[in-house]
């Protein structure tokens, strides 16, 4: 496949296809013309190029005499051989010269992939493309509003003896206006710059935007609607924890910089009014920021205009006469709107019917969450223009009166709604946002997800020195500034920044490591000759991201780890390992209940380790992972991706580590090998790789485990125990270390035939990091080098994912605990062993091996520093410990069902099928979940949100027929699309329409996302058969899909009855159509309630 460059130039005439060269000379040659050209980086061939240099540690290739490779381009190696030489003898030099230096060359892999080896990286183009047509509808929508608004200037111009009349009055007010003009351009600093402002021609061009003589030259292309869209998110108000001496604005707001200062009225008018001046631009989520530099003052005001300096001067006048309480009202929103009302004159605030609109955009700005953004448009919903008089322009000549109504002209209106939208944003985001932030600590929690809670500062002070203090106890150590500044002189990383998560009891702290540092440390006084003071020096140090610098250091992990699968024991990392894990599992015990006519009783443990990544022992892990490195170096192999995303193109970064420079093939064989994975996606090779060192692995590791500095506040403080929460290595360096501890303490606990390794791992290979290396390092082993209890002969040890019987004989082992129990017992069904991160999940037939496992659990470890907790413990059998009893912690559901809960599933106890688990959304507002677009054309994004709510609960491991019952998979997508119905009811609320109107639109919307859903559940089994290389299946048809969306709709819209009266009736008429009069009954125990009563607690 190949397609032309942008910007390529075009084919010369007088081509012919005569052939001179050689496919090497011609490659060499495009590449030797590509590295002098200005572009020479921007295309895939010339990528390890660069152009020959005197004295270089580069290599020549053959051939190429004026450039030189530092970087192998091994994607090259593809347009030497196979059919190129073919092409060239058939095309000629001219033609393949032009296809190798001015066509995008894509190569086919597997499942519809492709291997980029020419031409512009489309990662780039794609994201050209975007910015262009983000660049291009802005400028569309520019200039149709240009048009509309001449064409609205055209029709309401005055006559042409009105125009002399105005004119006339206008000599007469330059007389007036000309001491005015004089003074204010004498007075302020930087006045100059604006020069003496020539008098518009029209009263009608008073009041226009554009025509405004103190703005830039053509600010009219800017959009009325783009104006008004900008969005306002809650990022400015979040985690401010800055705290002032004294209720009140800060210091540096542009009411208090104004205060006693000349012409601050002028000057407040030019920062709200006139966004374009110098200086005097706000950005709406920027307007909290440190002023700067104040805008100047404008030379000349407007007369329709001055109305407002009087109001302006009084505000500036109360701004320091506010209230000193910082709660003055019993809510966030009534505490702003108090103070706003004693900052702001009557005039700006308007009517009583303009205060309630306002006072209701304070009330949803209050109440968005983490993710949602309000516009201006937004914010000035329900504001009657005509109740606020300040903005008011007086009649103008020739004007009709009817009704005791002026009319007024289409250009004027629309320059006025303009006026009174720069107000409406600089109050929010100017007034209400510094507000917020100065007496208010705004922060999201573990509990509420994405709903914001205000924290008054002192309260939220009291509450952070508390849970410090405990924090400081056993986590963190300070350190001194000097300590400080000594330690990251001597370092690679950077620090971390520390906030506080609330939870339902206590607090939990965030590392931020994903985020660039500055620190700047203050030195000693530096003498200057000739001072009598001297000036204290500053040392300022940058720093990239942790999770930057790491990237190589995560990425040689994995690669070791996926080389060695027993050092991951029983880990798994999403969704997708846990179902490679469980499908074998599982299929062998449905063909044993099908055999046996009866379902095996199973037992299952689900634990949860107690503060994993704090309790981790450092000096153990680090040992666990050096024991890991085995090469002296690696290779990290960057490429990028592009794939198709919804109904758009994403385009992503990749890198991953590979043995040293010698072993790599190539990128084209990693292409292929990776599109057999992957489906529909383009690779692009980054060229430029890196070498990493061992010895430089282990130190940046033992570097952040060991000293992760951190900062709160203005004290510095380092980890002195666990692992960083928040790091990129977290979750790997966690499943490491609990995997070491799964082969010293648990294995031996286990039956013989339990599978607790990764596939593809085979338990008889000890030779790299396995079960003996990790028991040896344990101090767990025998003589022999076999863990304790285990049999040495690795011929004993059946391979993992084979389902085998193990010898006849017994073996006893016996706990401290003094349980007895033989690992040889039940040898017919195997146990499984698997653990996402800190969450121990074992299904045995076993009842003692579930005992031993969950009694050894319970004690801990203390040379590991892991214990478990006894709270988020859930067993299906009763458990006794030093004489009291552990009783089973199972859900059940109406039906009598009993679940077991395990990282967001829900196990059945009889059958081990799997369901989603919903109960987290019991007892709050499913809104609290939601991030819900507060603009004026939300209802496009429905649909698209709708596909997304349901993408989550579509996993094989709820749709795979092999593992789960056909009701059980029909369940699943029916609890889907009951959980997607109820985000679309607060989706279409939050709409400032609601529900009401015309119903096909919400119909077309629910349709949408039926065919979706069938599309998706077949898209996910094919992708798990390519991907996983499992055997999955799904046999539920497109009709029945269909017809468990309609039902579900139709129940959660039903308890809205009043509201989706008319959408209502087309889906009754739906499921009262033929084809589906016969799926009422055979799907009828589907949509039992007593099956889905978990979802009769949520709250929509």
């Amino acid at each position: 496949m190949a397609a032309t460059n942008p910007g390529a130039l075009p084919l010369r005439e007088g081509l012919t296809l005569q052939q001179q060269s050689t496919q090497t000379e011609l490659l060499n040659r495009a590449i030797e013309t590509l590295v002098r050209a200005v572009q020479g980086e921007a295309n895939v061939l010339s990528l390890g190029f660069r152009k020959r240099r005197p004295s270089t540690s580069a290599f020549y290739l053959q051939g190429m005499h004026n450039a030189e490779a530092y970087y192998p381009n091994t994607t090259t190696k593809s347009l030497r051989d196979g059919p190129w030489p073919l092409l060239l003898s058939r095309i000629g030099d001219s033609l393949m010269l032009y296809l190798l230096m001015h066509v995008s060359i894509f190569l086919p892999l597997a499942n519809g992939c492709y291997l980029q080896v020419a031409g512009t990286p489309i990662g780039k183009v794609v994201w050209h493309q975007k910015r262009n047509k983000t660049a291009a509808g802005n400028q569309a929508s520019a200039s149709m509003h240009q048009r509309s608004r001449s064409q609205a200037q055209r029709a309401a111009r005055p006559s042409s003896w009105q125009r002399r009349k105005a004119a006339k009055q206008r000599q007469a007010m330059l007389i007036d206006n000309s001491a005015l003009v004089t003074n204010a351009a004498r007075s302020g600093d930087g006045a100059d710059q604006w020069g003496t402002q020539a008098l518009t021609d029209s009263p009608m061009e008073l009041w226009d935007f554009s025509s405004q003589p103190d703005l830039p030259a053509d600010p009219g292309n800017e959009p009325e609607d783009a104006f008004t869209e900008e969005m306002a998110a809650v990022d400015p108000i979040l985690y401010c924890s800055s705290f002032g001496r004294q209720p009140g604005l800060p210091s540096q707001h542009i009411l208090r910089a104004l205060h006693g200062k000349q012409d601050a009225a002028r000057i407040l008018y030019a920062s709200i009014f006139l966004p374009g001046a110098p200086k005097a631009k706000h950005a709406w989520n920027q307007a909290c920021a440190p002023l700067t530099q104040l805008p100047p003052a404008p030379k000349r005001i407007q007369k329709q205009h001055r109305q407002l300096l009087r109001p302006l001067q009084r505000m500036l006048g109360r701004e320091q006469n506010q209230p000193p309480d910082g709660s003055a009202g019993p809510t966030v929103t009534a505490f702003v709107w108090s103070v706003v009302r004693h900052l702001v004159p009557k005039e700006l605030l308007g009517s009583k019917p303009c205060q309630r609109a306002l006072r209701r955009s304070i009330h949803s700005f209050v109440g968005l969450r983490r993710y949602e953004q309000m516009s201006v448009h937004q914010a000035m919903q329900g504001l009657p223009v005509s109740g606020l008089p300040a903005f008011q322009a007086p009649a103008p000549t020739g004007s009709t009166v009817a009704a005791g109504r002026t009319s007024v002209p289409a250009s004027q209106a629309a320059a006025q709604q303009r006026m009174v939208a720069l107000w409406v944003k600089w109050l929010m985001g100017s007034l209400v946002v510094p507000l917020i932030r100065a007496h208010f600590y705004c922060t999201e929690t573990q509990a509420y997800r994405q709903q914001v809670f205000y924290y008054r500062k002192p309260v939220w002070v009291r509450l952070r020195q508390q849970t410090m203090g405990e924090l400081r106890e056993f986590l963190y150590r300070p350190m001194t500034n000097r300590q400080a500044q000594q330690c990251l002189q001597a370092r690679q990383l950077g620090v971390a920044t520390l906030r506080l998560l609330p939870k339902r009891t206590g607090m939990r702290p965030i590392a931020n490591l994903g985020k660039s540092s500055v620190v700047v440390f203050r030195g000693a006084p530096a003498q200057r000759v000739g001072s009598k003071r001297g000036r204290r020096t500053r040392a300022k140090l940058l720093f990239k991201p942790v999770n930057t610098i790491l990237q190589n250091v995560y990425q040689v992990l994995k690669h070791e780890a996926h080389a060695q699968p027993l050092s991951l024991g029983g880990s798994v990392f999403s969704y997708n390992d846990a179902y490679r894990r469980l499908h074998p599992f599982l299929r062998h015990w449905r063909a044993a209940a099908e055999a046996s006519g009866t379902a095996p009783t199973a037992y299952i443990v689900s634990v949860d380790v107690a503060k994993a990544f704090d309790n981790v022992n450092v000096e153990k892990l680090l040992s666990i992972v050096e024991l890991l490195l085995q090469r002296p170096d690696y290779l990290v192999v960057k490429y990028a991706e592009v794939m198709p995303s919804l109904s758009t193109v994403r385009n992503a970064y990749r890198r991953v580590a590979t043995n040293a420079a010698g072993a790599f093939a190539g990128f084209p064989q990693y292409a292929a090998s990776m599109a057999r994975e992957h489906s529909q996606r383009v690779f692009t090779d980054q060229v430029v790789y890196q070498k990493v060192e061992r010895g430089s692995v282990v130190g940046l590791l033992r570097e952040h485990v060991r000293r992760n500095l951190v900062r709160i506040g203005r004290q510095w403080h380092y980890q002195a125990q666990g692992i960083p929460q928040g790091s990129t290595l977290s979750s790997i360096l966690c499943s490491l270390f609990l995997a070491h501890l799964e082969a010293a303490h648990l294995i031996p606990l286990m039956p013989r035939n339990a599978l607790v390794h990764r596939p593809g791992a085979s338990q008889a290979s000890a030779s790299t990091f396995g079960l003996t290396g990790l028991a040896h390092a344990a101090g767990s082993s025998d003589a022999h080098g076999s863990p304790a209890g285990m049999p040495s002969s690795a011929d004993d040890q059946p391979a993992a994912g084979v389902h085998t019987q193990s010898r006849p004989g017994s073996q006893d082992a016996q706990l401290g605990t003094g349980v007895p129990w033989d690992r040889h017992a039940h040898n017919r069904l195997p146990s499984l062993l698997i653990r996402l991160i800190d969450d121990f999940l074992f299904i045995t037939p076993s009842r003692s091996a579930a005992e031993a496992l969950a009694l050894r659990l319970l004690q801990g470890f203390p040379d590991y520093g892991i214990s478990i907790n006894p709270a988020k413990t859930r067993l299906n059998l009763d458990l006794h410990i030093g004489g009291r009893a552990l009783e089973r912690n199972e859900y059940h559901t109406a039906d009598g069902c009993a679940f077991i809960r395990w990282c967001g599933l829900l196990i059945n106890t009889r059958t081990l099928e799997m369901q989603a688990d919903y109960t987290r959304y019991v007892g709050e507002h499913l809104a609290s979940t939601l991030t819900l677009p507060l603009v004026k054309n939300a209802g496009q994004q429905l649909a698209a949100k709708l596909c997304a709510y349901m993408r989550p609960k579509c996993h094989p491991l709820l749709i795979d027929t092999t593992i789960n019952s056909a009701a059980t998979v029909r369940l699943n997508i029916y609890q889907a699309f009951l959980l997607a119905a109820m985000k679309f009811h607060c989706h279409v609320a939050s709409m400032p329409m609601g529900p009401a109107g015309d119903a096909r639109p919400f119909y077309t919307v629910i349709y949408t996302a039926l065919n979706y859903m069938s599309a998706l559940v077949r898209k996910r089994v094919q992708s798990a058969r390519r991907r996983l290389h499992m055997d999955c299946r799904c046999c539920i048809s497109h009709c029945q899909i269909k017809w468990l969306g309609l039902h579900a709709f139709r129940k959660v819209l039903g308890k809205k009855q009043s509201s989706y009266r008319l959408l209502l009736k087309r889906l009754d008429g739906d499921l009262a159509a033929p084809g589906f009069r016969h799926l009422a009954s055979h799907l009828a125990s589907v949509v039992d309630p007593c099956r889905s009563s978990t979802f009769d607690n949520i709250l929509y």
